[in-house]
């Protein structure tokens, strides 16, 4: 059954008090600092008082101003940038459908029904914000802190290590939230000049929502400029797949920045991360792994090429690289400053990983092991130096300094202004 909630604003949002602000053009509007130094609350368009008249189906919405709920699963429908949209439970895009989401537009996660979107396989959907009007996904709270809400989840029918129907983390056993396929250039649409904020359910034994969780989805979908902030676990999350992935900011994750596994294999590149509210035993800027249950004849993970990145940790956090069990790939202008440790290999990873053109300023280059420092080291090309600037330039409140952007260095050697007007901080 597919179903499209209608009701007053005053009846969907009774639990949860909210502050609306008017949406301009300018990025600014959408990003209103609380004054706390830690959760940042996001304003969007809403109008306190508007009745939800709409009806969903294709071309959904309504009239300016309103605030409207989605539920269950939707038709072909286009969430309007003059209308607010609260995600009550977890929201489908079924197979045949596609949401198509305006620039500008502001979507809330719903906390205590754990608001969540999920594209399923074969669903689609083309959020293709812009610099000046990014989409904005929050929580539809007044304090929004990390796991206020689920986050986004794009299913796909491109390969994984594990099978044809895998659950994704985080949501409970249910063909709707599996993945898995052999359609290599699948696609699950399009995510441009997005932002994620305050995501990530707890569901019991390490099973959570990332911000954005990317079950194999294929090569056919676009990901790029897009920002999590405040996740309760990863940022992102790669569960196998081909999808390439471009411009990518972590901020503030509870655990790992870039996390890749179950033979996901892609590109990416120009990533910047920063770790400045972990919460996990071990957050990492990179995790990449083979499976869970690693088995040395399932297909590896393999990130063909990792490059221009900068990842920026503290005391709290452990490795700029925890690299483990059946991976492959390569690393290229890598700039990791501020952690304690520049690296963990294992399980054979220094044989199959390559790393060139990095500088890592931390603690130590490779606490966890003996003897494997030369992996990073005999490189001429890779050295341990000052980079110009230090993890609190890129924990500054309105975003990293000008002493990292300006660089030339890791995620900013080709472009020093890629952040500017989409971003919040």
């Amino acid at each position: 059954m597919r179903t499209f909630s209608r009701m007053m604003i005053a009846a969907s949002l009774a639990l949860i008090p909210l502050t609306f602000a008017a949406c301009g053009d300018d990025d600014d509007d959408n990003n209103n600092d609380d004054g706390t130094g830690g959760a940042r609350a996001t304003g969007g368009s809403g109008n306190e008082g508007g009745e939800d008249t709409s009806t969903g189906g294709e071309g959904g919405g309504g009239e300016a101003g309103e605030t409207i709920t989605l539920s269950g699963e939707l038709d072909d429908m286009t969430l309007e940038a003059q209308n607010e949209y609260i995600l009550e439970g977890f929201v489908y895009v079924p197979d045949g459908a596609t949401l198509t989401i305006e620039p500008g537009t502001v979507i809330r996660g719903d906390k205590q029904t754990l608001g969540t979107l999920i594209v399923e396989r074969g669903g689609k959907i083309m959020a293709e914000g812009t610099a000046s009007k990014p989409i904005v996904f929050t929580a539809a709270t007044t304090d929004p802190q990390p796991g206020d809400w689920g986050g986004v989840i794009l299913l796909g029918r491109a390969p994984n290590a594990k099978g044809e129907d895998v659950n994704v983390e985080g949501t409970e056993e249910d063909p709707r939230n599996q993945f898995g396929g052999d359609d290599e250039d699948d696609s699950s649409g399009v995510l441009e000049y997005v932002r994620i904020e305050y995501p990530g359910i707890d569901l019991g034994q390490g099973n959570e929502i990332n911000g954005l969780s990317l079950g194999s989805v294929g090569a056919g979908t676009t990901i790029s400029h897009v920002m999590v902030t405040q996740a309760l676990d990863d940022c992102f999350e790669w569960f196998g797949g081909t999808v390439n992935a471009d411009h990518l900011v972590c901020d503030g994750p509870g655990d790992d920045m870039f996390d890749t596994d179950d033979g996901y294999s892609g590109t990416l590149s120009v990533l910047f991360g920063r770790h400045w509210a972990p919460q996990s035993s071990d957050p990492n800027g990179f995790e990449w792994d083979g499976t869970s249950d690693y088995d040395a004849a399932a297909p590896f993970t393999t990130v063909v090429d990792a490059s221009d990145v900068t990842l920026c940790g503290g005391d709290d956090t452990d490795f700029a690289m925890r690299l483990r069990r059946g991976i492959e790939g390569s690393i290229e202008n890598f700039v990791g400053v501020g952690f304690p440790g520049g690296f963990s290999l294992t399980e054979g990873a220094e044989d199959t990983v390559t790393i060139t053109d990095s500088t890592l300023n931390v603690d130590e280059l490779n606490p966890a092991e003996e003897g494997l420092e030369a992996w990073f080291t005999d490189d001429p090309s890779n050295n341990e130096a000052d980079v110009g600037f230090t993890a609190d330039d890129c924990m500054a409140e309105d975003g990293p300094t000008s002493d990292v952007t300006d660089s030339d260095l890791g995620a900013f050697s080709g472009d020093a202004d890629w952040l500017d007007g989409w971003t919040g901080w």
